[in-house]
């Protein structure tokens, strides 16, 4: 009786150790492909085309959206207009400037950057004018 309760305690132990061993060795060939798995995903086929081709045409027609906004803008215009409204209007018109210089740096700054360029589509400008935002 003793020594079938001593084996009983001995497989008991060894589950129990086994078990342990198997949730570390799980952790540990977790942590260790992490990277890989990181790598994977960024270099991923519909990532890297959304991403980098379809972002330069996205930035392209909205840069192209804004600039006749900021040309044809009610605060530049000859109507009379009271003080507080050309104040709101002197806001809007800041914040779409501000929109359109941020854009302009970011298609600039990632045209620059060789492994995002080499998917920007020939017939888009190399870099776009930052001074197409200012009132002329």
């Amino acid at each position: 009786m003793l020594k079938s309760l001593l084996w009983g305690g001995v497989i008991l132990l060894s589950v129990i150790l086994t078990g342990i061993l198997f949730k570390y060795l799980t952790t540990t060939t977790r942590v260790a492909t992490v990277s890989v798995r990181v790598v994977e995903e960024m270099v991923d086929t519909k990532n890297v085309i959304y991403t980098n081709y379809e972002w330069f045409h996205d930035s392209f027609q909205a840069w192209g959206a804004l600039l006749p906004r900021i040309t044809q803008h009610p605060f530049f215009s000859t109507a009379k207009i009271d003080a507080m409204e050309r104040n709101r209007l002197r806001v809007e018109m800041d914040a779409i400037q501000q929109t359109c210089r941020e854009l302009v740096a970011r298609y600039n700054s990632n045209s620059a950057k060789l492994t995002r360029a080499i998917f920007k589509e020939w017939s888009l400008p190399e870099e776009l004018n930052p001074f197409s935002c200012e009132v002329q």
